[in-house]
């Protein structure tokens, strides 16, 4: 009974897994690549933020959307993924910090996200990203997959 207590928690933790890597891979490639076929509007909106960066923006922003892309294809590379699901933990920890910094100062102001994301409220956007938090975070510490 043992063996199969552990196979069933092994086997959960490789569901788990495999959607993790599906939904971070699609809401990074997925807003990535949005933001750089729409850049002037992305760049519009990121530059309405009071946290942009005023002088290197439309470079910043470049950079937002190499690093969106680049961790998303990265999940795909085996010896990669656990690295790439601590750095998207971590990302959007950052971008968590960032919305609640939104809600608190400016929560009028349009969000600089791509795709079906731009359509979420400064308070989804939130859990979104809480959400992409934990779940990266813990399928990172899943063993087995590595």
């Amino acid at each position: 009974m043992k063996t199969e207590s552990k196979y069933s928690i092994s086997r959960y933790s490789s569901i788990f897994l495999i959607i993790t890597i599906f939904f971070d891979f699609s809401i990074y490639f997925y807003s990535g690549i949005d933001k750089l076929v729409h850049f002037d509007q992305f760049i519009i909106n990121f530059g309405r933020s009071p946290f942009a960066p005023t002088k290197f923006l439309s470079e910043t922003g470049a950079i937002v959307v190499i690093i969106e892309i680049g961790l998303s294809m990265l999940l795909f590379i085996k010896r990669a993924r656990k690295l790439t699901l601590f750095i998207l933990a971590g990302l959007s920890l950052i971008f968590t910090i960032y919305i609640l910094l939104m809600i608190t100062y400016s929560p009028s102001l349009p969000c600089s996200c791509g795709g079906i994301v731009s359509f979420l409220n400064w308070n989804e956007h939130l859990i979104l990203t809480i959400y992409l938090t934990a779940s990266s975070f813990y399928a990172a510490l899943i063993p087995e997959n590595y």
